[in-house]
């Protein structure tokens, strides 16, 4: 079991708004309103579909958090940063969360360089490829002092969710604990 490092909370902030939404995030919303909307709808109609598709969406997040209160899914991890998803989350995130913490097994961080409190890894992901398998490079900083953290994958900034690479750079140097908060990140 990993210890804190120096018993300091980690602090990330997220940008959550129209500026980070990635080009995924874009054909996500498109495939929200594919059940709402056509072509051939008129203007009146596209207002009332999207006031049914906001609302379809406001009660599928009423159920997952409805749910998320009458159960619990349980942690894979002794990671107290688990524990602490697992607290903030819902179970339906959660499980995202937990895909990305399984997934850092295939994550091998290595320190490229060191700038005052600023340490920037390449995490080399195994992954296969076709009927091979290769490593993929990702860029990770890292702030010791303000505990502040960033990807290249940027994941955290688009969903909300750590990475596996930002997570295998975490257990690496030991930090236990991070505290979501909204804003932007400084990195």
């Amino acid at each position: 079991m990993m210890s804190d490092v120096d018993g300091f909370q980690c602090l990330s902030k997220v940008c959550f708004g129209p500026g980070c939404l990635p080009l995924s995030g874009v054909k996500a919303c498109m495939h929200f309103f594919d059940k709402f909307v056509n072509s051939k709808i008129t203007l009146k109609q596209f207002v009332e579909q999207y006031d049914n598709a906001l609302r379809d969406k406001r009660e599928k997040e009423n159920l997952a958090d409805s749910d998320s209160f009458n159960s619990v899914r349980p942690c894979i991890t002794d990671y107290r940063i688990e524990k602490q998803f697992q607290e903030a989350y819902t179970n339906a995130k959660f499980k995202e969360f937990q895909e990305e913490l399984r997934r850092k097994l295939y994550c091998h961080p290595t320190l490229l360089s060191v700038f005052g409190s600023i340490s920037t890894y390449e995490v080399a992901e195994d992954v296969i490829v076709g009927d091979h398998r290769r490593d993929i490079k990702f860029s990770v900083c890292f702030n010791e002092i303000e505990c502040d953290f960033q990807c290249v994958c940027h994941l955290f900034e688009f969903r909300g969710i750590l990475c596996r690479h930002l997570l295998a750079v975490l257990t690496l140097r030991r930090v236990q604990q991070s505290i979501l908060s909204q804003g932007g990140g400084k990195m």
